[in-house]
């Protein structure tokens, strides 16, 4: 899972820059929480790695992002996801959303 994440800190605008995200998995909450302060230089980071699971089992599966406001508010952009098969013959798939 990919996000967009800011680099901005002009606090003067109200805007919100600082990330903190939960993951569910399948109903489970997941143990570790993606966070970033921004680090001042007015850009956004595209294609960041926020969640990443290896594991998964073939099927249907359902991950719910959540802003989590530990520190006041969080920014959370969704910027594409993507999943690889490996069969049983080691091809591989790959799909980008």
């Amino acid at each position: 899972m990919f996000c967009v994440i800011p680099n901005f800190t002009n606090h003067s605008t109200g805007a919100i820059s600082a990330v903190n995200v939960s993951f569910e998995l399948d109903g489970v909450l997941q143990p570790n929480n993606y966070e970033h302060e921004p680090d001042g230089s007015s850009t956004f980071n595209y294609n960041v790695a926020v969640y990443n699971n290896t594991s998964l089992k073939p099927g249907h599966h359902t991950l719910i992002l959540t802003p989590q406001s530990v520190n006041g508010a969080t920014y959370l952009a969704f910027d594409w996801a993507s999943y690889r098969l490996v069969n049983a013959y080691s091809t591989q798939s790959h799909q980008q959303y």
